[in-house]
């Protein structure tokens, strides 16, 4: 039988225990490193969890910046060029065996004897026992399967199982495995209260050979080499990978997948309350209300600060109930910044998505081509077939969502039995003639009519909940044209389509100058099944940047880099996710101006820096929306660090003016940290931080000061030791001044003090406490 066959007999028909799971150990591990000659940061002695791995320099995280081979981590060619010789913080999981790691073993107890009938012409014999459910030299695996009975006074008789195996290893012909899979018979998605998740019903399977791999089952997807292709997606289907060369001097990777998308995008603004730490609700990009976030998918954003997910760190999250909560760590106020980005589940329709890249490479040339599309299936939908009339409103509506309607009343079929129903008669509006209105009845003569409410906000609906009517469910009464915020419409969701290509790369024509470039086509249809308005679907964009590096001693002490970009976006150009950072409309006081307009950005930066120790950064940045707006923004940073203290500091200065909203702005952000040591080993440190903004807003024609102005400044002070170590503890005192404007003047409007004090003990065994 071959070994193929034994796998998926194993899957289908393994019904008992087996080998128990290893004793659990601390698999976070975090150190301080130096790209070496070959660009190794890392050497471990265990195979390396490739989704974990988190590079940073500094503040700021380095994204596709590694290539992981097995239980090493090297810095891709491009990354080793900036950061040879300086430090670079890495953090990463490893599982608790090494794949290439070949493990034996004989359990001689397991041996039968062999009996032999000398005399006469019969003879038997018994063979060596196998205990193995699949027969397979190099193969390792474990896991267990289970069934429980459940029964209450409540509940039924209901039986639980539950399934999970791991299996890796060489199955043959060199082609080695590495599979996970798992199933729960309960319908639900891990919990985001802590930072690891432990998904259900969940089948990987990667096999590989040499230099090519091929993955099956579920999976994550992110993006590969270039700036506008942004994307990270949860999807079940295949995908594969080989590396190959092309002549002796070009190597080349390519990348292919197909698959069901799980889940689609959304970014959301969070409005929140001053003390209320939440549950905050996620809604769609088409408000829905009622939506389930993808585990994992989640970045949050707290004044332009990352996030971590956990109940000892940030925030918690509900996938199931889309509702998020934050930690005390992280005091929600009413000028407080949250944007959260995330994947939901869109049970509208099939989605279905297929990605391919590829990246050439030579000695000093890199070029990538990536192709993505995803889109949805015109005919099969979650929840249920379109029929004639939502098909045809769906193609005389264009891209436009306000036209995707269409009436939800219902005549009840007098067949009917059900008693639970909300009925309602539709009568004559005596302040529209003309008009129907649906009224609340019990009279079986009149009450033949059904109706779905939607929420379309206030003052955009005819009705609102009726709660003086003592009945089992909800009752809506008409209260006058546009005096409500519910209307008996359902919205029809399009199908739509999401292609971008992208083509880019760099060059480094000289050992101190590097060309880097990148253009992108993006298609982005709205409604797929209308012609209406696809002349807009089709957006260009295009970036080109030059680096300059030198050394300005011989010992290479001192460096010197210089960095020239520029960026044209087209008002037409959709990307996949968000490409600038998450505060990219407030950093340019870009409040007002929604509509969408061609974008050149031009920047131009200058850096010294001073082996590991000591960094000095002046940045100069033009933004040009059409006409509509333009703003001139400085940048400057600092970081020094010797053996007692560090000390950082970030500065940025913009004046705009927005044709939109006929204003002019002068912004102004200081932030400054200095941490002093009181050990050599650095555990514990004082740390001091003065956080502040002056954004003046005035009015172009008169000058004077404008609502929107704001001022404040946040001063910090706290003791306490590495929060790594096993028993850390913290204590802080913070201060905060608000002022506004006034009759054209800013005034005081709030003093807050805070006092913050926190601590934890940590176990060998890696159990919080």
């Amino acid at each position: 039988m071959s070994y193929v066959r034994v796998i998926v007999l194993w899957f289908f028909f393994v019904s008992f225990q087996l080998h128990g799971q290893d004793t659990l150990f601390n698999n976070l591990k975090t150190y301080t490193v130096f790209p070496d000659s070959n660009c190794l940061l890392v050497w471990d002695n265990h195979s390396i969890l490739v989704s974990s791995v988190l590079l940073k320099n500094g503040n700021n995280i380095l994204e596709n910046a590694v290539v992981i081979d097995n239980d090493k981590i090297f810095l891709k060619d491009s990354f080793c060029v900036l950061f040879k010789n300086r430090p670079l913080q890495i953090t990463f999981r490893v599982f608790p065996y090494n794949f290439k790691t070949i493990y034996t073993g004989l359990d001689t107890s397991l041996i039968m004897s062999r009996d032999v009938l000398i005399q006469g012409a019969y003879g038997n014999s018994y063979a060596i026992a196998n205990p193995n459910i699949i027969d397979a030299e190099g193969l390792k695996y474990r896991g267990s399967f289970g069934r429980g009975l459940s029964v209450g006074n409540n509940q039924s008789f209901v039986l639980n199982s539950n399934f999970d195996l791991q299996l890796n290893g060489d199955i043959g012909n060199d082609i080695k495995v590495v599979a996970a899979i798992s199933d729960e018979n309960l319908p639900i998605q891990a919990q985001g209260n802590t930072q690891q998740l432990q998904e259900f019903d969940r089948v990987f399977i990667q096999l590989s050979k040499d230099k090519t791999s091929l993955i099956a089952g579920d999976y994550e997807l992110k993006n590969g080499s270039g700036y506008f292709m942004q994307y990270f997606k949860k999807l079940k289907g295949i995908s594969g990978n080989t590396a190959y060369n092309i002549g002796k001097k070009v190597k080349a990777r390519t990348r292919a997948g197909f698959a069901i998308s799980r889940g689609k995008f959304a970014r959301q603004f969070l409005v929140n309350q001053e003390g209320n730490q939440g549950p905050y609700k996620l809604t769609g990009n088409n408000n829905e209300r009622f939506i389930i976030v993808l585990s994992g998918t989640e970045k949050v954003f707290f004044n332009g600060i990352l996030l971590k997910r956990g109940f000892d760190l940030d925030y918690t999250i509900d996938y199931n109930r889309a509702e998020i909560t934050f930690s005390p760590t992280r005091v929600v106020a009413r000028d407080s910044r949250i944007i959260i980005e995330f994947e939901y589940t869109d049970v509208n329709y099939v989605r279905t998505l297929y990605e391919l890249n590829t990246t050439l490479q030579g000695k000093s040339w890199e070029w990538n081509i990536n192709m993505y599309s995803e889109q949805d299936s015109k005919s099969q939908t979650g929840n249920g077939e379109l029929d004639s009339m939502d098909i045809r409103i769906l193609e005389q509506s264009g891209d436009d969502l306000s036209r995707m309607v269409r009436s939800s009343v219902r005549t009840l079929d007098t067949a009917s039995t059900n008693t639970d129903l909300i009925l309602y008669s539709l009568i004559d509006n005596p302040m529209v003639p003309g008009e129907k209105i649906l009224v609340f009845s019990t009279n079986p003569d009149s009450a033949r009519y059904t109706a779905v409410f939607t929420e379309v906000g206030i003052g955009k609906g005819d009705y609102d909940i009726d709660n003086s009517t003592t009945v089992n469910g909800r009752v809506y009464k008409y209260t006058g044209k546009n005096m409500g915020k519910y209307a008996p419409l359902v919205q029809l969701i399009p199908p739509e389509q999401k292609q971008l290509f992208t083509t880019g790369g760099y060059w480094q024509i000289h050992k101190k100058i590097k060309l880097t470039g990148e253009a992108a086509v993006s298609r982005f249809d709205v409604n797929t099944r209308s012609a209406i308005g696809n002349q807009n679907n089709i957006g260009l964009a295009g970036m080109a940047g030059m680096v300059y590096q030198t050394k300005l001693d011989s010992s290479g002490t001192w460096k010197l880099q210089s960095f020239a970009n520029f960026e044209h976006v087209k008002a037409e150009f959709q990307a996949l996710n968000p490409f600038r950072n998450a505060e990219f409309a407030r950093d340019w006081n870009l409040a007002g101006v929604q509509q969408r307009a061609d974008e050149n950005i031009i920047t131009g930066s200058l850096s010294l820096q001073h082996k590991s120790d000591f960094s000095i950064l002046y940045a100069i940045k033009q933004f040009n929306r059409s006409s509509l707006y333009s703003g001139l923004r400085h940048q400057g940073s600092i970081e020094w660090t010797k053996s007692f203290f560090s000390f950082s500091g970030n500065i940025s200065f913009l004046e705009s003016e927005n044709k939109v909203s006929f204003q002019k702005s002068s912004f102004f952000r200081p932030n400054l940290k200095l941490n002093i040591f009181l050990d050599k080993n650095k555990n514990w440190v004082i740390a001091s931080e003065l956080d502040a903004e002056q954004n003046l807003l005035r009015n172009t024609a008169t000058l004077m000061l404008s609502p929107g102005s704001a001022l404040y400044q946040h001063y910090k002070f706290s003791v306490g030791n590495n929060p790594e170590k096993k028993i850390a503890f913290k204590v802080g005192v913070n201060r905060r001044y608000d002022q506004l404007p006034q009759n054209n003047s800013i005034v005081s409007v709030a003093v807050a003090d805070e006092i913050e004090a926190g601590g934890k003990w940590t176990s060998d065994k890696g159990n919080f406490f």
